[in-house]
């Protein structure tokens, strides 16, 4: 039974390790590369043997004993830390894990040793491979304040250098560690170092990392939550689909409802502000601060037609389809009736085409945005305007 057991495990860690080092060549994205690292089976050595390295400034160590059972990752790590990287995969590797070590050693480190931490991490994506600055936010999280303000500190002071020329590699690799980073106090360095910089070339590099670092706004139409399938299947067939938009129609032209969102990417956090009013009195609102990893996924589906738009769409087939089947039945059996009937029909559908559509074309939003937290309810909301959902998922993919 105690070997079964110890069989089973093995058999899962194996196909765990697997599982990992299949999917590994296809992670090029470092965070995705860090998140495999702490995965492993032998997370716990790869740390303990990256700090090792980083105390030592990631030098070629003499040998690196591995851990048994080791997975393919774990080989990788231990060859990359003897010998340095040679391929992009490589040194991909190289920066996940110098960020690994640089978390560990955060955690472990006083808080009066960070501008030491603050500047060796600086030196080391200066002049190495083992540059930890664009994985700061995903490796410490919540951790990271201090580490950034740290960074800002160390930069503020090459800044004031008489001879900034001197130290412009150092400020060039922390300015741009500051500019990808989407965390509030990096934002805030930006900003200072920009309103103080000297040299041109690095003034105009903050510049732009203010542009980059500017809030993105996405304002639209708060839609409701979709309901399932099953219960739309039914909706549709019931015919309680078209019930309930004529009772929004009536809501939004008689009764003067009105459903309005915000949604504000600023300093590593999502802000969505949605309100619901009546005859311009609020009678809803939901407020809500997410930050990158608290949302499960983002969906965006681009330019749509819209319900009143499917509503006339649907009409207009439907009238082509009845007006040509009573016009050709009329015309054969010579009933008067049926054949005007199916002209009138036809001459409906045709109206519907060229009047309503273009007059109720503005109610169909270009796309609709759905915020899945990983908890709580959807946001969804009907946006005009793409370049923005384009700016806040380009936001949001980049803290992730």
């Amino acid at each position: 039974m105690i070997s079964s057991a110890l069989d089973n495990e093995a058999s899962r860690e194996a196909a765990e390790s697997a599982t990992a080092d299949a999917s590994l060549d296809d992670k090029s994205d470092d965070a995705r590369l860090l998140a495999s690292l702490r995965e492993d089976a032998a997370r716990d050595w790869i740390a303990r043997e990256s700090v090792r390295a980083l105390r030592r400034r990631f030098g070629e160590a003499d040998d690196v004993q591995l851990p048994s059972g080791a997975s393919m990752l774990a080989r990788r790590v231990r060859a990359v830390l003897q010998r340095g990287p040679s391929s992009d995969h490589e040194h991909a590797l190289a920066r996940a894990l110098a960020a690994l070590a640089l978390a560990e050693h955060v955690r472990s480190s006083s808080p009066a040793s960070l501008d030491d931490t603050a500047r060796e991490t600086l030196l080391l994506a200066r002049d190495t491979p083992w540059d930890a600055t664009g994985l700061i936010d995903a490796a410490l999280g919540h951790d990271a304040t201090a580490l950034w303000q740290a960074i800002v500190a160390r930069l503020r002071i090459l800044v004031e250098r008489a001879d900034p020329a001197a130290v412009r590699a150092e400020l060039l690799v922390g300015g741009a560690a500051l500019i990808r980073s989407m965390h509030s106090t990096a934002i805030e360095g930006v900003a200072k170092l920009g309103a103080t910089v000297r040299d041109p070339a690095l003034r105009s590099v903050f510049a732009l990392g203010e542009a980059h670092q500017a809030p993105v706004v996405v304002e639209g139409r708060w839609a409701y939550v979709p309901a399932g399938a099953l219960v739309r299947l039914f909706m549709v067939v019931s015919g309680l689909t078209l019930l309930r938009a004529a009772w929004r129609v009536f809501e939004h032209l008689a009764l003067g409802r009105r459903r309005h969102a915000r949604i504000e990417w600023r300093s590593g956090r999502m802000l969505v502000a949605c309100t619901a009013s009546l005859a311009g009195r609020p009678t809803a609102t939901r407020t809500t601060t997410l930050a990158p990893d608290a949302i499960a996924r983002i969906d965006w589906s681009g330019k749509r037609t819209g319900l009143v738009g499917g509503m006339f769409v649907a009409l207009i087939a439907a009238g082509t389809f009845a007006g040509t089947f009573f016009a050709v039945v009329g015309a054969r059996l010579q009933v008067a009736s049926f054949f005007s009937g199916g002209v009138g029909l036809l001459g409906l559908a045709l109206l519907l085409d060229q009047a309503p559509l273009r007059l109720f074309g503005s109610l169909g939003g270009q796309g609709r945005l759905v915020v899945h937290p990983r908890e709580g309810e959807p946001i969804v909301v009907d946006v005009h305007d793409s370049a923005a959902v384009d700016a806040l998922l380009q936001r949001w993919s980049a803290s992730t």
